[in-house]
């Protein structure tokens, strides 16, 4: 007992070690861009993301198109062990075997025919084949003979049945016209209820659609529902506000032919002002030439109490429950 207590004790311990360094040891995440002036294949990045005190980490590299990664734990490079290992399989693993013999098959002989034999096999031989084509001969005059009745007897079957075609093709007109004529009518009638089926369906869904939009309107404007809102609203910027790195550094120099593309991008960099806290220095150029170059380098940690936290409290929000119970009425 004293063992199975002793050993419950330090699971647990365990347990709760891991619990408190996943919620109070921070995630470091590290990244770096260069682009020198040139071909835009010249750029590199990196990227590092640790736990631990760096036990744990995650390298990310790319360089002209080429891309490494590699996990580390406490030192030790996992991708080195597998390709090391790889290679002492490649280098155990058996030649190939050598190349089997095949015995060439014996050329079967034959005996020799005794003198004499071979003249009179190919005299009978002679002999059999003009019988043969005498006999071919008249079978092919026989069916040619009955191939020539055979046609005068099928030239006048085909007169006679012109003739009765003839008689029976002004009734045959007719009917098609009338069968034809009796087919475009149904075609009519039924284009015609389809489009008044149609009709009633876009008014069904127009309907279906407003309906919609009143219960969103209604949802929307209700008082518990807009507290809510703000609530997720407030949680989301301390979560933002979190996860955005904390040290950002580096520089920026671009540059375009038309003056008003590089004005342009100046605005919209201009916007990005708020996440970097005007850290990345932005150096327009006008000078009708087509330029990027820069150097960026940014810093971050995360804790995972702040989001437990943050869930928690979007958890026990009646406000939110609220919305999350009309949402489920809705649906069913």
């Amino acid at each position: 007992m004293k063992f199975i207590l002793i050993l419950t004790g330090i699971l647990l311990g365990l347990a709760l070690l891991l619990v408190l360094l996943v919620l109070f040891c921070p995630v470091r995440y590290s990244a770096e861009a260069v682009k020198k002036a040139g071909n835009i294949r010249d750029a590199a990045a990196r990227v590092r993301i640790s736990w631990l005190f760096g036990g744990i980490s995650v390298r990310f590299l790319m360089r002209q198109d080429k891309r490494k990664s590699d996990l580390r734990i406490f030192g030790i490079s996992l991708s080195r062990l597998f390709h090391k290992k790889k290679k002492k399989r490649t280098a155990t693993s058996p030649g190939a075997t050598e190349n089997e013999t095949v015995p060439a098959k014996k050329a079967e002989t034959y005996g020799e025919f005794p003198a004499g034999m071979g003249d009179m096999q190919t005299a009978e031989r002679l002999t059999e084949d003009r019988e043969n084509h005498a006999g071919t001969v008249s079978e092919c005059v026989d069916e040619e003979k009955v191939d020539a009745d055979r046609t005068e007897k099928s030239h006048a079957d085909s007169r006679s049945q012109d003739k009765e075609e003839k008689s029976v093709l002004p009734v045959r007109k007719i009917r098609n016209i009338s069968t034809s004529f009796r087919g475009i009518l149904n075609r009519i009638l039924e284009s015609l209820r389809n489009i008044r089926d149609t009709i009633r369906n876009i008014a069904l869904k127009i309907r279906e659609v407003y309906d919609e939009i009143d219960w969103w309107k209604e949802l929307i404007q209700h008082p518990r529902v807009k507290a809510g809102i703000a609530h997720i609203k407030k949680e989301a910027k301390l979560l933002l506000r979190h996860v955005l790195p904390r040290k950002t550094e580096g520089y920026v120099t671009f540059g375009s032919e038309d003056p008003s593309v590089t004005g342009a991008v100046l605005a919209v960099l201009g916007m990005t002002m708020p996440l970097h806290k005007n850290c990345v220095e932005i150096r327009p150029v006008f000078e009708s030439r087509n330029l990027l170059e820069g150097k960026v380098k940014i810093k971050g940690r995360i804790y995972g109490i702040i989001p437990l936290v943050i869930l928690i409290r979007l958890y026990f929000d009646k406000n939110i429950k609220y919305i999350i119970s009309r949402w489920k009425n809705k649906e069913d």
